[in-house]
């Protein structure tokens, strides 16, 4: 539903500048051009393989693999904070997302929303409230969070787990987000 390739880069570099800054005044010179690619390297393997969303874990994973071990979890959690202020500000729905949302409400549909948590509770929420449509869902899970496990765990849109068996409106789904390819809407 959003552009979200852009606003991802951009939170990237803003934290590859950051951590950059930060570590020259510890005495420390790496560019944030490195630090930025080694970052992307680390985007492609938490949400390509192993599903690791909290970003917090991100930075902690780059801090390691530096070879730098004391870095303070605060600033750490500063960093996400930003890279999700950055990312949100930079991710707009795509052109026909809310004239779709809209149309489809307007023929009776009931919507609702399943997206993964994020890793930062609360996060994901607050920025699918943060849509200038959003009262157009009736429901929103965030699977994760809402439910045991993220996406494509069968969970996110069972019955006995989510917003959706607690409103009986919802019969049926239209997925209005891509899903993998050999991906299993439910069991």
């Amino acid at each position: 539903m959003l552009r979200s390739l852009i606003g991802a880069k951009l939170a990237l570099l803003t934290v590859a500048k950051l951590v950059s800054k930060q570590l020259k005044k510890n005495g420390y010179s790496i560019g944030y051009v490195p630090l930025f690619e080694h970052l992307r390297r680390i985007d492609h393997e938490m949400l390509g393989r192993k599903f690791r969303y909290n970003r917090d874990v991100w930075w902690k994973t780059l801090f390691k693999e530096l070879g730098l071990k004391r870095m303070d979890p605060k600033w750490i959690h500063d960093l996400t904070l930003q890279y999700w202020r950055v990312y949100a500000g930079n991710s707009p729905p795509f052109r026909d997302a809310e004239p779709t949302a809209r149309e489809l409400k307007r023929a009776g549909y009931k919507l609702g929303i399943v997206s993964d948590s994020d890793g930062t509770p609360g996060m994901k929420r607050k920025r699918i409230r943060q849509l200038p449509f959003h009262n157009l869902f009736e429901a929103i899970v965030v699977a994760g969070e809402d439910t045991p496990r993220v996406k494509p765990g069968h969970e996110s849109l069972s019955r006995e787990n989510s917003e959706f068996s607690r409103n009986p409106v919802f019969t049926s789904a239209i997925i209005l987000e891509p899903i993998s390819k050999g991906q299993r809407l439910s069991e």
